[in-house]
């Protein structure tokens, strides 16, 4: 696990939807557009747990996040935070639910999810996936790399246990 920089956890506290990787059971790739939240260092999203990028962590628990921030750096590229992480998948109705009424205030500005009713005894069942992040990259100020052309090339912090 690596900390994060705090210039990420800025870009993460922001309402900015992520892209989300998973891979299939047949390598092929999967994404999906996330709300995501923080715990400290950790990533946390909500999904569906019958939907593929749920049901994919089961199989393989690494994911990318990606997250293209507002600004842009010195070379008028936009700034976006790329993490690579192993993910946690938390089968808990109410955490889920809590976690989205959270997300709701955050991106839509009201305090409880207006989409479903997650805590209905008939909701579909919903995931919270805690990410731990093994590296941080993209282009912005939580990357130390030589700047070219084209943005940055190395990574902020990567675990290498």
């Amino acid at each position: 696990m690596v900390a994060l920089p705090d210039s990420a956890k800025q870009v993460l506290d922001k309402a900015r939807p992520a892209h989300v990787v998973t891979l299939y059971p047949d390598g092929r790739p999967q994404l999906s557009i996330v709300w995501v939240g923080r715990d400290g260092d950790h990533v946390l999203y909500s999904s569906g747990s019958w939907l593929p990028k749920v049901k994919n962590l089961r199989t393989n628990p690494k994911v990318i996040i990606s997250i293209e921030d507002d600004e842009t750096n010195h070379a008028g590229l936009h700034q976006h935070l790329l993490l690579r992480g192993t993910t946690h998948i938390v089968d808990d109705q109410a955490l889920a639910a809590d976690f989205m009424d959270e997300m709701s205030q955050k991106y839509l500005g009201v305090p409880d999810l207006p989409l479903t009713d997650l805590r209905a005894p008939d909701a579909p069942p919903q995931a919270l996936i805690r990410v731990t992040i093994d590296q941080v990259g993209g282009v912005g100020p939580w990357v130390q790399a030589e700047t070219t052309s084209y943005g940055t090339g190395g990574v902020a912090a990567k675990d290498h246990s």
